[in-house]
């Protein structure tokens, strides 16, 4: 039987609530870092860094994603923009493809990469947000490192 059913959409806090409850119910202890919020850790509220100058985004627990040039120049725009929504392309242009063809999935291949990277590495979801038929927008406070840092 089923132990909990929601409708879409479904707010992310309510989620992740309803997956403590039931990992309370089924004995296993705390619940893993990946149920956490995006853009948080485990209840210390850190900030996510960017550190150009070292190819690495660092998650607010402290672990550190290397990134490839691709990742590089994707993350570059998001943070060029806080908290504002980025065109689809301007991303596929920073990446090297034609930013009017709106056919071009290589973007969602190489967000869904560096998504899947983060939760890997990190433990933590990327709280980036698709906007649809606009762009992404990257919802969270990123500091980013000074080269002289």
């Amino acid at each position: 039987g089923a132990d909990i059913y929601m409708t879409k959409p479904v707010d992310l806090r309510e989620l992740v609530a309803a997956a403590h409850s039931l990992i309370r119910r089924l004995g296993s202890g705390s619940p893993p870092a990946m149920l956490q919020p995006a853009g948080m850790a485990a209840g210390d509220g850190s900030p996510w860094r960017f550190d150009p100058a070292g190819f690495a985004l660092c998650a607010p627990n402290g672990r550190s994603v290397p990134l490839t040039t691709k990742e590089m120049a994707l993350v570059t725009q998001l943070t060029a923009h806080p908290g504002g929504v980025v065109s689809r392309g301007e991303l596929l242009g920073a990446i090297g493809y034609d930013p009017s063809d709106p056919t071009n999935r290589n973007l969602d291949a190489a967000l869904r990469r560096l998504r899947l990277k983060v939760e890997d590495r990190a433990g933590v979801a990327l709280p980036l947000r698709t906007v649809q038929g606009v762009g992404y927008q990257l919802e969270a406070d990123v500091h980013i490192a000074s080269a002289a840092a």
